[in-house]
């Protein structure tokens, strides 16, 4: 019996030791995220050229850096080599042609995703924007860049809040998406607003939104040392008086940041109690059995 409860305490162990190991492991540090997209953006005047740039998943060319002094924030410069314009009048339509070509016709804009560990996982793990990165997948958010001109940039991204924004020469670089990169969805790039996004269809857009998004474009133009702006494009009429200031806002989504990392904390503790309390049940229950045995 002592050999028995010797084996069944060490297995209860084991779990243990197993389990807290597997919630620690859920906060992934060693994770990449590159920007991938028009081969126009990484320098190259050859719109076919992902074999080794570009829509090239695996290129470690574009992987994005951690920013100093922004906690969780990466960013990649690149050179562009044609402006938003010129792609475009590239593509030979408008941009609602192209949207309804689906694909049959050649999209030379200036678009571009976010992935997460591509150089391991290709195409698995797409950003959808206002989602953090457990939520990513395949066919996620596809981006468009439609102001920005040939020359050096710098695109920034979050992955826990799924924000990215483009800046260059001091100035926050106008974005448009698609929300969904399916086939199934809408194949229209919108203002990346809320207000868009559902007028696009989409009545779930996770935790996008307005106030929460423009925070983070104006903490990158700050990074820059440029000046904030009031407004993205689409919301032109959405001033910081109309539904909360900025300063407001800033305060409520860092708010919004601490809750979630508490109730985080607060998960994995609670995984932990309840591994520990398990344990000490086993333990308690072959100790009773034992002293059953000896009576």
């Amino acid at each position: 019996m002592r050999k028995l409860f010797k084996r069944v305490a060490t297995v209860a162990a084991t779990v243990g030791i197993m389990a807290a190991m597997t919630v620690s492991a859920f906060a992934d540090e060693d994770s990449t995220y590159s920007f991938v997209g028009n081969p126009y953006l990484f320098g190259s005047d050859n719109f076919d050229d992902n074999s080794t740039l570009g829509w090239c998943p695996t290129s470690e060319e574009q992987i994005m850096t951690a920013v100093d002094g922004m906690e969780g924030v990466y960013s990649y410069t690149g050179n562009a080599v044609k402006s938003s314009a010129d792609a475009l009048a590239e593509s030979d339509g408008t941009e609602q042609e192209i949207a309804d070509s689906k694909g049959q016709k050649a999209d030379h804009t200036l678009t571009f995703k976010i992935l997460k560990d591509a150089t391991d996982f290709a195409w698995n793990y797409q950003m959808q924007i206002g989602n953090p990165d457990a939520a990513w997948g395949d066919n996620k958010t596809q981006f468009r860049a439609t102001s920005l001109e040939a020359g050096e940039y710098t695109v920034y991204v979050n992955p826990s809040t799924g924000y990215v924004c483009m800046i260059q020469n001091g100035k926050n670089v106008d974005i448009a998406s698609r929300f969904n990169s399916r086939d199934e969805d809408s194949w229209n790039y919108v203002d990346t607003t809320e207000a868009a996004f559902k007028g696009d269809g989409y009545d779930d857009i996770g935790n996008f939104t307005d106030d929460a998004y423009l925070e983070f474009i104006n903490s990158c133009l700050e990074n820059e040392g440029a000046e904030p702006i009031e407004y993205v494009k689409g919301n032109e009429g959405k001033g910081s008086g109309d539904d909360a200031s900025t300063t407001d806002s800033s305060s409520s989504s860092k708010k919004s940041s601490s809750s979630k990392k508490s109730e985080e904390k607060e998960s994995s503790n609670a995984t932990v109690i309840i591994i520990v309390v398990v344990v000490v049940a086993i333990i308690a229950a072959c100790a009773v059995v034992l002293g059953k045995k000896k009576k």
